[in-house]
């Protein structure tokens, strides 16, 4: 699945539509040297499946650098 397909299926979801736009422009101040916006993109695809499998008491543990810190809250 692509990078613009997953994007799709974000867009799709009432719930994580403002999720998209955020993604949408993260990967608009992508460079060579900083592809923020495709990790969120992938962060964005993998959590709700995530959510999706995990059980009421379970929890998820993200290490990240400080640069997407702020994004992922």
């Amino acid at each position: 699945m692509s990078d613009n397909d997953k994007l799709s299926m974000l867009r799709c979801d009432p719930k994580l539509k403002a999720l998209a736009f955020l993604v949408d422009f993260a990967r608009k101040q992508d460079t060579p040297n900083n592809s923020m916006g495709s990790y969120l993109l992938s962060m964005a695809y993998r959590l709700p499946e995530i959510h999706k499998v995990l059980k009421p008491t379970g929890s998820v543990y993200l290490h990240c650098d400080p640069t997407a810190s702020h994004y992922i809250k």
